[in-house]
């Protein structure tokens, strides 16, 4: 309402009735927080509006004496002030302008030490960022040069069996030892006992050869076991394969078969790495050199190797 009065008169009335709402505004955003600029506020809206009130005619006078009851108001409703203080407050003479002047130049510096302080962060960051630089350059270096050695380890392993072949393993020592490079072995067999639980049998050095030997002269055992096959390339690359076998032999009886077959998803679970799994018999026509590396050829997908090494002197070289 009284900013639709005043828009009506002139503009130099005008100023003075914008700078008393104007305050009042201020007063009613600015007291809570600010309990003592409040307090003060109020003491100089008091003269302010008495100053007007002195240098204008009579209807601006009434528009004036309600911006003047508008501050007794809320100064009622701050409750710092009671009855008498506030008619003492309106006789009370606010502070000089060279006070009031000198507030904000107090609180002048207060702004501009954070202003003053946000160089010094920024200094403090880029010789952070530099120091890290200069840290993390060395370390690129010793990233870029560990996968030198890992390259001169990887020409010098060995997929050969080496050692002695090892007696009495169960399934994990037999894993370990054909997966390790080099390896102990390179084919490991096991058999069941009357529980038809797996049992170790034999192990061998010797790859495809000796393990098909073994088979031909197992007419009447149950054998489970894998054979590793590497594939080399002309990079000096070797990719360890494995070959699960499945042996039955010719002389097992139908009770023997017929227990073990329930158990062979189990007996499955106990060879973590099948690429092949080839079901067997004395007969191993479709057991050999060629047949296994077409199969592997078959399977592998996009990469063909160059060779594939089944034992000592028993190397597949792909076309």
């Amino acid at each position: 309402m009284t900013v639709f009065i005043v828009h009506l008169i002139h503009d130099f009335y005008y100023r003075h009735l914008f700078f008393v709402t104007f305050n009042i505004q201020k007063l009613a955003s600015d007291y809570h927080p600010h309990i003592k600029k409040g307090k003060q506020l109020i003491r100089n809206l008091f003269k302010k509006v008495e100053d007007c009130c002195i240098s204008t005619n009579f209807c601006l006078s009434i528009v004036f004496l309600i911006c003047k009851t508008s501050v007794t108001f809320l100064a009622k409703m701050s409750g710092e002030f009671n009855s008498n203080e506030i008619n003492d407050l309106q006789n009370e003479e606010p502070q000089t302008e060279e006070q009031q002047t000198e507030e904000p130049r107090t609180e002048e510096p207060q702004a501009e030490e954070p202003q003053t302080q946000e160089p010094d962060t920024t200094e403090n960051s880029n010789q952070d960022a530099t120091t890290q630089e200069i840290v993390e350059a060395p370390e690129t270096k010793e990233q870029a040069a560990a996968p030198k050695p890992a390259k001169s380890k990887g020409k010098q392993t060995s997929s050969v069996p080496s050692g002695k072949v090892p007696e009495n393993l169960n399934l994990d020592s037999a894993w370990k030892a054909i997966s390790v490079d080099p390896p102990s072995v390179n084919w490991y067999l096991f058999g069941v006992d009357k529980k038809m639980e797996l049992a170790f049998s034999k192990a061998g050095q010797q790859g495809l050869e000796e393990v098909t030997n073994v088979l031909k002269n197992a007419s009447s055992e149950l054998y489970f076991g894998l054979l590793r096959v590497n594939s080399n390339d002309k990079g000096g690359s070797k990719r360890a394969k494995f070959i699960f076998i499945r042996f039955v032999g010719s002389g097992v009886n139908v009770m023997q078969k017929a227990k073990i077959t329930p158990k062979l998803g189990k007996i499955g679970d106990a060879f973590p790495v099948k690429h092949l799994t080839y079901d067997l018999t004395e007969d191993l026509g479709n057991f050999t050199i060629d047949s296994l590396a077409k199969e592997f050829l078959r399977v592998g997908g996009a990469h063909k190797p160059d060779s594939f090494d089944f034992g000592p002197d028993q190397v597949y070289v792909c076309n």
